[in-house]
């Protein structure tokens, strides 16, 4: 069963400095560790005809109860650089929990790596592994 929003809270309060320890740690990895900037997990509304940036998407997030913010809770799971999650529901994940129930939900991540903006979509019960350069942020009308 899917956690509540207590427990996950209970959970980043728990690990919050060793959170900071390992964003520290990434940070300082020469040319550029892997950094988690932005995560949001939820009801994302996905155009696959019409790829919107995550960026240009993230101020619709914030006030949205169907979608919930879960930075720390990936970083947290950042081990050398790398974040790998295996298929399944995000939501049962340390951190995270079910903010729209039965309900389509997907993950996006925004996040530096050797000091280079990426980005990524990826369904609810999808595997996902970054960094990938396929991941990178190209602006709007600098693409091929």
């Amino acid at each position: 069963m899917a956690k509540s929003k207590k427990e996950a809270a209970d959970f980043l309060i728990t690990v919050g400095k060793r959170i900071e320890d390992i964003r520290k740690r990434e940070e300082e990895v020469i040319g550029g560790g892997l950094v988690i900037t932005g995560a949001y997990y939820g009801a994302i509304p996905v155009d696959t005809e019409h790829r919107t940036s995550i960026l240009d998407m993230m101020e619709s997030f914030e006030d949205n109860e169907k979608i919930i913010d879960v930075q720390a809770a990936l970083q947290y799971k950042v081990s050398n650089s790398q974040l790998d999650l295996h298929k399944g529901s995000k939501a049962l994940l340390p951190g995270f929990y079910d903010p729209a129930p039965f309900e389509e939900k997907f993950l996006a991540i925004i996040y530096m790596f050797k000091s280079q903006i990426h980005e990524q979509i990826v369904h609810d019960e999808a595997a996902l592994r970054i960094p990938l350069q396929s991941h990178l942020h190209v602006p709007e009308g600098n693409g091929s």
